[in-house]
């Protein structure tokens, strides 16, 4: 696998990245993040590496890396969009930038103070399917508290090859991807102050994972682990 070793440039699209989407209210789809959070992993990637001395003794043996946001970051560093939508000169995403998986189902970088950079939605996706896990909830509408606690089955899938600009991907990178999935626990809370409407939410989404991905042509087997973190304040009337 060559994930930590490869820079690609993300083709642009001219969009409006002006603010990310509100919490998500009782009617969203019950796939996405309950709030915006904060989006990280880290896989162990096993995969094959180079024969040896193949005309005389066949020695092959696994190679072992590690894949995280800021490699998957570096790959999504790309030209900035300037007026109009034409690209600007190359730059990186400022210092503390972050994935965010916001309550609509987009994943967006943003920087350190969560304000939007760039809409990577099309090549970043991550869902939690609890329409078919089971839930422990806690409700208190006398002191404004409601706590919940579902176990779910859930998946990330990065688009590699998404990343490479128009006409370059051959056909050994068109399938390059990293695609995980496993059993997640998601915790949410919100509290309510009754006297001044006051509400503060609370999600932390967690879990082992493994799947496959694939670089170059090369395949290899992904395990480790997904966390999503939000906190939303809103101010009462």
């Amino acid at each position: 696998m060559n994930i930590m070793k490869t820079r690609f440039m993300l083709p642009l699209f001219a969009a409006s990245i002006s603010s990310l989407p509100l919490a998500a209210g009782a009617d969203e789809a019950d796939t996405h993040p309950r709030i915006d959070s904060e989006l990280t992993f880290t896989f162990r990637v096993t995969s094959e590496g180079e024969e040896t001395n193949p005309a005389e003794r066949r020695v092959s043996r696994f190679e072992i890396s590690r894949v995280g946001v800021r490699e998957v970051m570096a790959l999504l560093e790309t030209m900035l969009p300037g007026p109009e939508g034409e690209v600007a000169a190359p730059a990186e995403f400022p210092a503390g930038s972050r994935l965010l998986a916001a309550s609509n189902g987009e994943v967006w970088v943003v920087d350190r103070a969560k304000n939007p950079i760039l809409n990577v939605s099309a090549y970043i996706t991550f869902s939690i399917d609890r329409p078919t896990g089971v839930e422990s909830i806690n409700s208190d509408k006398g002191r404004g508290q409601f706590q919940s606690t579902t176990l779910a089955p859930g998946n990330l899938f990065i688009s590699i090859a998404g990343m490479i600009p128009a006409g370059e991907v051959s056909e050994a990178l068109a399938g390059n991807h990293i695609n995980v999935s496993g059993q997640l626990n998601d915790r949410y809370s919100s509290r309510t102050n009754l006297r001044t409407g006051r509400q503060t939410q609370t999600q932390s989404i967690r879990g082992n994972v493994t799947g496959d991905g694939a670089d170059e042509g090369g395949f290899g087997s992904f395990s480790g682990n997904v966390r999503l973190n939000g906190r939303l304040t809103t101010e009462g009337l």
